[in-house]
């Protein structure tokens, strides 16, 4: 038997019909500083997070099937920041900023984006240069 957790995830905006990436945060993650660089991190991708993007979050002691309650048949691509696999029912094993193949759609995991800040302001970059990295590889730019 598998066990489908009742949590769902948070919609923050509602997807527009060309919406073709779906970015899930951890609910700590969204504030309007991390928005406000998660525009910027989508920008370099040449993404506009209202347009092209499904933007959700959930709590990070939580658990939810990341498929329950969203129309994700348009998506292509999957960014997870600040959450880890388990907290979307997902049973593998994924290093971050290391792409991976899942029900037909490419899928990464990075650190939160409150740890982008926090190292942005200690003046390091090396989870910055892993998280552009991995994006000219998924979008190539």
């Amino acid at each position: 038997m598998y066990y489908i957790p009742e949590e769902t995830f948070t919609p923050v905006q509602k997807p527009s019909s060309t919406a073709s990436v779906a970015v899930f945060l951890s609910q700590d993650d969204y504030t309007q500083e991390s928005t406000e660089l998660l525009s910027k991190i989508l920008g370099a991708a040449h993404l506009n997070l209202e347009k092209d993007c499904f933007l959700c979050t959930l709590s990070p002691d939580t658990t939810a099937h990341y498929y329950k309650g969203m129309d994700l048949k348009n998506v292509s691509k999957i960014i997870v920041f600040g959450l880890s696999p388990d907290n979307l029912s997902i049973h593998i094993k994924s290093n971050l900023y290391t792409t991976f193949e899942l029900d037909g759609k490419s899928w990464f995991f990075a650190h939160s984006l409150q740890q982008f800040v926090l190292e942005k302001q200690q003046g390091g970059k090396q989870k910055r240069l892993a998280l552009w990295n991995v994006l000219k590889k998924l979008f190539n730019i």
